[in-house]
């Protein structure tokens, strides 16, 4: 066999060597809270920030010692900065130093495939609902007559009993859904922190059936 180029041999060589560390890089992950390790962000400023875009700002400014150096020598985005004083998108991909042709391949984007896998991983809840998640219970909301919300709801107790307390919402976001281990984890975490915590997934239905959008499941409404 003939090499068309040295080049072509280093990539050879490279895809070969990356791929032995990264063979086990590339299933879903559980990522675990340790409380220990959490980091409180405080409102430095004295008022709560007036917009989600200013409390993304006092957050990164307050966390940012926490990435790696190598992210942060690189400079991180947060939203206001995707656009410069012209209003004008800046060019992501040159920031970071990235390489559009290369983002799918191991070679230019190794860090950015392995860690997408170990969140999104290779399941969906198209045949079968998600498997239940310990302490949680899948409930519907009724909104009007057409539409309900199913979910997953997670009851902040102390003592085998129900607490007052904030109820917050996650939703899947990107390449999510309720079979996500991610989305359990954070579920789990925060529901032991002391906080109710629902997981939904919106349906719209039609008599008494509901089909949940993207999932191609057909569930009973009670």
């Amino acid at each position: 066999m003939t090499l068309r180029s040295s080049s072509t041999l280093r990539h050879v060589v490279l895809t070969g060597l990356m791929f032995v560390p990264l063979t086990g890089c590339f299933s879903e992950r559980s990522f675990k809270v340790d409380f220990d390790k959490i980091q409180f962000v405080g409102n430095e400023a004295g008022s709560p920030p007036s917009s989600v875009r200013a409390w993304a700002r006092m957050v990164h400014s307050q966390l940012e010692h926490l990435l790696p150096l190598e992210d942060r020598m690189m400079g991180p985005l947060t939203t206001e900065e995707l656009t410069d004083a012209n209003g004008k998108p800046v060019d992501v991909l040159a920031h970071f130093m990235k390489k559009k042709e290369y983002l799918h391949t191991l070679i230019g984007n190794a860090m950015g495939i392995s860690h997408t896998a170990q969140v999104t991983g290779d399941t969906h809840c198209m045949d079968e609902p998600a498997p239940p998640w310990i302490g949680f219970d899948d409930i519907w909301v009724p909104i009007n007559d057409r539409l309900s919300l199913s979910g997953r709801m997670g009851w902040a107790k102390r003592d085998g009993r129900i607490i007052p307390s904030d109820c917050i919402v996650i939703l899947p976001g990107l390449l999510g859904d309720n079979m996500r281990v991610r989305a359990r984890d954070i579920g789990q975490m925060l529901v032991e922190a002391g906080h109710h915590v629902l997981a939904p997934r919106v349906s719209r239905t039609r008599e008494d059936r509901s089909q949940i959008w993207g999932h191609g499941l057909q569930l009973r409404c009670p």
